[in-house]
């Protein structure tokens, strides 16, 4: 199962750090992928040298500053879709997560039992 999940961000390096390597810790005990898309909208703070250097497996997306939160997130789908995923995960950039946190989220999808095929 491939998870992909979109992080919108804009000069909030410090908080984004935290959540991709918590992100980066994740201990997945069943058959999950997970890819990483940050939506960076104009920020001028490092974050994209930050992702460059530290994390060289999340994808990015380069937005102009006026993006805001809407039309960061239409990015990142768009960008998402042409990465096949089974799922998309939206998360903020200032959120904080076990390790655990996709195999629970995996958990309680399971619990309820895929419902896609009556969509």
């Amino acid at each position: 199962m491939k998870i992909i999940t979109i992080i919108p961000t804009f000069n909030r390096k410090q908080k984004l750090l935290i959540i991709l390597r918590q992100l980066q810790k994740q201990v997945f005990k069943k058959n999950i992928s997970l890819e990483v898309i940050v939506v960076i909208d104009g920020s001028d703070d490092g974050t994209l040298e930050m992702i460059q250097t530290q994390f060289p497996n999340v994808h990015y997306v380069l937005g102009n500053g006026d993006w805001w939160y809407t039309k960061s997130m239409n990015k990142g789908f768009e960008y998402a879709q042409k990465l096949n995923p089974d799922f998309i995960l939206t998360m903020n950039d200032d959120i904080e997560i076990t390790t655990d946190y996709i195999n629970s989220i995996y958990d309680d999808f399971v619990s309820i039992g895929d419902k896609r095929s009556i969509l």
